[in-house]
């Protein structure tokens, strides 16, 4: 039995499957992969819960050049930091996908693997086999590469061809694309055919994204949750549901041994009747960098003084859960005039704009099946070669924290638009732009996330404590002189 209906269906049918069988529980962008997976056994009854919507029918979450139009609207948990002691006390909106797929169903599309050191790196903490060669079987089994007549140079043998997700290239970019990349060779910076091919990061590069052969995004729902897989009725798909908390055993099965879960308390909204629901077998969280520790937290499980203070109950004092949140840091939109013919600004028109949804609509085809970010720039922010500072001045001090020579720690972004405020905000005067931003990958500031009260329903506090180390904030200035460089 499955259902992607509302929220108190959904509620029912867990309810009864409940008193059925016994369940594995999954939540969150890797539940989608998980439940799909794990479902393939009929002899385990798998129920996926998810706080959102259904994406099924909903346009929004499909045009790849119009992701944005997700944000702060029901699809969007419309999560805020805290106000920024190094962003002169301003905080910064979070986009959270908020429907079934998770942020994987509202993001920009961009699908890039990293450099292989980045996950060597991990192997160098500890993390055993979790490198690049180790996880490459895994890359190519979950994806469905379309190869492009336009990108020749790109070997179809670097990509999978039968997995779930589709990736490709888009089929149309704007013409001040092409520009931007010659003014990035201009400044000393290599050529990448293909970003996911293994052979490093550093470089200009046009951008693969996850969309199929028609120019729909490809998400974790809409690559495990086919029609196919939503039919096993061992698979349980329930949405609008709050978990409220982990429910834990009891039993001590041995001395010392760490408490167990055994079920999930939910509810459909801050109001509404909570039920529990047991799982004979495991339950697994999977809900995202804000969910899970705030699941975890409600449930318990986490620093005990902060638990204390809140009045929840402490089943295992984890100092960690919450702490070391780190965030890619934006310079923000840095807007240029152009041509209007050099971008797609001309979408601000409504019947421009009409035009291109019909194009999207029938043939996958046109601006809107294009990426928002289609290229991007990596660059390390301690490259001699890389024009930062003029004369030959070697600028203010930064900490090399990329994982390889390999490796950036410093990304240039443009949007063929012109953009403001954190990009939700397109410019709708008549002129028209292309808009750069600088991100730091690798930042050396820390942060937490913690519990406003003991109410799953309230959003809880973030604070990546943006910029709150030097090198930090000059690796951004760097970004920021390389934009206007090119």
């Amino acid at each position: 039995m499955t259902t992607l209906s509302s929220a108190e269906a959904s509620l029912q049918l867990i309810l009864f499957c409940c008193q059925k069988q016994g369940l594995q529980c999954f939540l969150g962008t890797a539940g989608c992969v998980l439940a799909a997976r794990l479902s393939e056994d009929p002899n385990t009854t798998v129920l996926l819960i998810e706080a959102g919507q259904n994406f099924q029918g909903v346009t929004a979450t499909q045009i790849p050049f119009e992701f944005s139009d997700t944000f702060r609207s029901d699809l969007d948990w419309n999560t805020h930091t805290i106000p920024q002691t190094h962003l002169n006390g301003r905080d910064t909106y979070w986009p959270r996908g908020k429907v079934l797929g998770g942020t994987s169903s509202t993001n920009a599309l961009i699908y890039d693997r990293c450099p292989p050191s980045d996950f060597d790196e991990w192997v160098a903490l500890g993390a055993e086999g979790w490198s690049y060669q180790d996880l490459k079987p895994y890359f190519f089994k979950a994806e469905k590469f379309h190869p492009s007549f336009k990108h020749l140079r790109v070997n179809p043998a670097n990509h999978g061809s039968f997995g779930p997700n589709r990736t490709g290239f888009p089929p149309e970019t704007a013409p001040i694309n092409d520009y931007v990349i010659e003014a990035c060779r201009e400044l000393g910076l290599r050529n990448i055919d293909d970003i996911n091919a293994g052979q490093g990061s550093i470089g200009v590069t046009k951008l693969m994204g996850t969309i199929d052969r028609n120019g729909r995004r490809s998400s974790s729902a809409t690559a495990y949750l086919t029609d196919k897989i939503l039919s096993r009725s061992n698979l349980i798909v329930a949405t609008e549901i709050t978990i409220r908390r982990l429910v834990f055993s009891d039993v001590v099965t041995s001395p010392g041994a760490p408490p167990r879960v055994v079920g999930v308390e939910m509810a459909t909204s801050r109001n509404a009747q909570s039920y529990c629901c047991g799982a004979n077998k495991e339950v697994i969280l999977s809900a995202g960098t804000v969910g899970t520790p705030q699941v975890l937290l409600l449930s318990g499980v986490g620093p005990s003084e902060d638990l204390d203070n809140l009045g929840i109950p402490v089943v295992k004092d984890m100092p960690a859960v919450g702490r070391h949140v780190v965030d890619h840091v934006s310079s923000g939109p840095i807007p240029f005039r152009t041509k209007p013919s050099l971008t797609f600004d001309f979408l601000r028109d409504a019947g421009a704009r009409a035009i291109a949804f019909l194009k999207w609509q029938f043939c996958g085809t046109g601006p809107l099946a294009s990426l928002v970010y289609s290229s991007t720039a990596f660059v390390r922010s301690t490259d001699p070669r890389l024009p930062f500072y003029a004369n030959g001045r070697s600028g203010a001090p930064v900490n090399d924290r990329s994982s390889g020579p390999d490796a950036p720690d410093l990304e240039l972004l443009w949007v063929p638009q012109a953009v403001f405020a954190d990009g939700s905000h397109r410019n709708r005067q008549n002129t028209a732009g292309v808009t750069f931003a600088a991100v730091a990958l690798k930042p050396e500031s820390r942060g937490h996330i913690t519990l406003k009260s003991n109410d799953p329903f309230e959003m809880p506090n973030i604070d990546p404590r943006y910029l709150s180390t030097e090198s930090d904030m000059n690796v951004l200035v760097r970004g920021v002189r390389l934009i206007w460089k090119l």
